[in-house]
């Protein structure tokens, strides 16, 4: 994977609506490089290591169903539909737009472009 550059870490701040100072985005974009390059690292030991017999994880997952399925391969309960701790009426007089079947919520931040 390619570094960032300070216009990258730039962009990431104003899209995260942070105010950073340059030397502040310098130190950010040296911990965000750190972190690609670690998982650069994790992928070629993944890449290195496929073929490799497969080793029972701590949760009793393979670590093959964990790569594969990713975040959803690491939960060792089902997924169960729960009753929600309010009423839909309750629901419905805080939000009371919808769309496609998604409560609309109002916008809360307001940007200022400058």
């Amino acid at each position: 994977m390619s570094q960032l550059d300070g216009s990258d870490v730039a962009k990431i701040a104003d899209l995260s609506m942070l105010l950073m100072e340059p030397h502040e985005l310098e130190a950010l974009r040296k911990e965000l490089n750190t972190i690609l390059q670690t998982f650069d690292q994790l992928d070629a030991l993944l890449q290195a290591s496929s073929g490799a017999e497969v080793v029972e994880a701590t949760a009793g997952l393979a670590v093959s169903q964990l790569v594969d399925q990713g975040a959803a391969g690491n939960s060792s309960r089902p997924d169960v539909v729960k009753p929600l701790l309010c009423s839909e009426d309750d629901l419905r007089r805080v939000f009371p737009q919808s769309r496609q079947g998604h409560l609309v919520v109002p916008q809360v931040i307001e940007r200022e472009d400058s």
